[in-house]
């Protein structure tokens, strides 16, 4: 004997936003829409398969305590949980599917064990409808919707702000969290350090510059072509050299998180420094992080 719920509505924002808002934020953003629970997680790491999260819920005007326990965790797909209110259990499951670019189905089923699935159901419906619109509400009011024309864009525009020494722009296009993979030593955590790596960068390659050939994307992710060049004056990272000029291939990957840059890897040609003329043989042989 099983009860079963269903709820399904359109989040009018790209699937990964949307995911990222209800599965990766969950112990965060569940009370937010459903301010009759309160949830803290006591297991480590990021969400995922095998997080543990103490629940309370005062549904009933009574608070009792349980456990919510991830059991499928798919990024953009999927996130499962095995609840425990007092000793009652519950198997909640919610999919995502992307309706088009910017819009996302997000379907919610609840499976009550021991419950008659004949009883009234007229209480939880009203409440998974009222979570429901009050969740839209925060996902479109909170992350916006950014054209995909401008998404595609980003890193083009990060990287000729930084060519150009217009590092205050890099609020606008970078997650304050960035994590920058680099090559030569040159990766970074934060906006802060990135902007410190960018000013280095201009100060021993003061005519660094970025062509971009190819830009592709989506809502969550671009990928670009680039050809870099500059003439080295100094150490950068573990490269040293004076005045030396260079032309590489790069190519770069992108993150995109509520309209911001969250992580990047850079891959360089650096093996092309050596047909270069470059002086500093280890630089070389650096692995791309």
């Amino acid at each position: 004997m099983t009860a079963y719920f269903q709820h399904s509505q359109v989040i009018d924002r790209p699937i990964s936003e949307v995911y990222h808002f209800f599965a990766h934020d969950h112990v965060r953003n569940h009370p937010r829409w459903d301010p009759d629970i309160k949830l803290k997680q006591v297991s480590d790491g990021p969400m995922g398969v095998g997080t543990i999260i103490h629940r309370v819920n005062s549904r009933s005007g009574t608070p009792i305590e349980g456990t919510m326990e991830v059991v499928e965790y798919e990024p953009n797909k999927a996130i499962a949980m095995v609840i425990h209110d007092g000793p009652a259990e519950m198997r909640g499951r919610t999919t995502f599917e992307a309706l088009n670019d910017h819009q996302t189905i997000l379907t919610t089923f609840i499976e009550i064990p021991g419950m008659d699935d004949s009883m009234d159901k007229t209480f939880l419906l009203s409440r998974l409808e009222r979570s429901g619109d009050i969740r839209k509400q925060l996902i479109e009011a909170e992350i916006k919707l950014v054209p995909m024309t401008d998404l595609r864009f980003l890193l083009r525009d990060l990287f000729s702000a930084g060519d150009e020494g217009n590092l205050d722009a890099f609020d606008a296009i970078l997650d304050k969290n960035v994590i920058v993979h680099a090559p030569a030593g040159l990766s970074t955590a934060g906006i802060q350090q990135e902007k410190e790596s960018w000013e280095r960068s201009k100060s021993v390659i003061p005519d660094l510059r970025h062509e971009f050939l190819e830009l592709l994307g989506d809502s969550s992710m671009i990928a670009a072509r680039c050809i870099v060049s500059g003439t080295l004056n100094g150490s950068l990272g573990n490269l040293s050299a004076q005045g030396h000029h260079f032309c590489l291939d790069q190519a770069i990957f992108a993150q995109i998180h509520n309209g911001k840059i969250t992580e990047i890897w850079e891959i360089v040609d650096t093996a092309s420094l050596q047909n270069q003329g470059a002086p500093t043989a280890g630089a070389v042989e650096t692995p791309i992080e």
